[in-house]
This record gives structure tokens, C-alpha cells and sequence, in this order.
């Protein structure tokens, strides 16, 4: 092994020493993520503040149905029975806009609503927005300021 790195310049061994540090940030967070079990998770929270609006989940998965498969935002539906696809959604515009709504809970009027992009991932992952998450996000962006830090 110092045969190995004898050979090869410091530029070289902090290239290498990066590369693998940064392999390691991935490999890590990637299985935590993959092993984690929400259930657990969720059961461990016993209460939750309704003081600071944050991110908002409930109200902010509404809007992505339409985000993904029209790019129109912000646009939800009261609609529940909804059709996952790009033709359900054109749809449901075309004939039940009674149903539609540009705000709900006061979600969209609070600003950064560049928030809807933290659903995309994992839509994109499952080729669909039903049940989104943002976990996926959250991960990809830790993943990115380790990454960044180090």
C-alpha cells in the first residue's frame, strides 16, 4: 500500500482521500434513509407545535398533484377522488372546476413557495405524486451540505 501512495503526488492523496470521504457521506445517509422505519418515528411523537407554521405538510400535499403533471401552481382540488395521471388531471380542470381551489389553509399565501419543490423527488422516484413525501428531499440536501462542509 505505501508503494501505492509513494508513487502518487499529494494532489493525487487528497483527491482519492475526497472521492472516498465522499463515497462514505453517501453510502451512510443512503442507508439510513433506506432503513428507516417511519412508524417508529411517528409513534415517538407525542405532540407537535401548532405555533410556527413551518413547513405545513397537510396542507402543502395538495398541491402537488397538479405541479407535477400540469406545472400549474398554485392549484389543489377538493376533489378526493382524483385520478393519478396527466390526463386525470386535465381532466379534473376541464370538468370539475367548481372543485378547484388556489389556496387552502392559507398555505400558499405565506411565501416560499418554492417549497413544493421538496415533494418532486420523491414524485419523481415514484412516477407518481400519490402520498407525497419530503423525506427524500431532506436527505438529498443533508447529503449535499455534508458534502459542501467537509
Amino acid at each position: 500500500m505505501t508503494i501505492f501512495f509513494s508513487k502518487i503526488n499529494s494532489f493525487q492523496k487528497s483527491k482519492i482521500l475526497l472521492l472516498a470521504v465522499f463515497v462514505i457521506i453517501i453510502i451512510t445517509n443512503m442507508f439510513l434513509y433506506l432503513n428507516r422505519d417511519s412508524e417508529k418515528i411517528s409513534a415517538r411523537i407525542s405532540h407537535s407545535r401548532k405555533d410556527a407554521s413551518g413547513f405545513t405538510y397537510d396542507n402543502a400535499k395538495n398541491f402537488i398533484y397538479f405541479y407535477y403533471y400540469t406545472g400549474y401552481f398554485p392549484l389543489a382540488s377538493m376533489n378526493d377522488s382524483i385520478v393519478y395521471s396527466k390526463q386525470g388531471a386535465m381532466t379534473e380542470i376541464e370538468e370539475n372546476g367548481e372543485n378547484l381551489i388556489m389556496e387552502f389553509k392559507h398555505w400558499s399565501r405565506l411565501g416560499e413557495n418554492a417549497r413544493i419543490f421538496m415533494f418532486l423527488p420523491y414524485a419523481v422516484l415514484k412516477k407518481s405524486p400519490e402520498n407525497p413525501s419530503i423525506i427524500l428531499a431532506n436527505t438529498l440536501l443533508f447529503i449535499l451540505a455534508l458534502m459542501a462542509l467537509f
